[in-house]
């Protein structure tokens, strides 16, 4: 996954199909649920990436407070957007910033009804 993160988002979606977009997100689901188990268990026997175990215990212990949980369903909700064809630029930058908030513990400066409320406009 890290040499997939060092490519611009415009690159993802040049060299990957839907589905490899698809398999992006699944990936980043994956490592996000890793860090929720090692958030409440410590038990790194349960994690499937354990070569990342540094990153994870590490983030756990520097970002106690991150909302993991809401972290996940954003992912999920990202993958529709991509079967509609939304710009994996825009989609991968929206994601980003509403981490951002996330790992930190905040709400979203954008709540989901009003969020909501402006897709089902377009």
């Amino acid at each position: 996954m890290q040499w997939l993160l060092l490519k611009p988002p415009e690159q993802w979606q040049s060299d990957n199909n839907i589905e490899g977009q698809i398999a992006v997100l699944n990936i980043l689901e994956v490592f996000l649920r890793d860090l929720l188990v090692y958030q409440n268990t410590k038990q790194q026997s349960l994690l499937t990436n354990y070569d990342q175990l540094d990153v994870i215990q590490n983030f756990c212990e520097k970002l106690s407070d991150a909302r993991l949980e809401k972290m996940i369903e954003e992912v999920n909700k990202c993958k529709p957007m991509i079967y509609q064809n939304v710009q994996v630029k825009l989609i991968f930058t929206t994601l980003s910033l509403r981490f951002s908030n996330l790992m930190r513990g905040k709400k979203l400066p954008i709540p989901d009804r009003i969020r909501g409320s402006i897709c089902r406009l377009m």
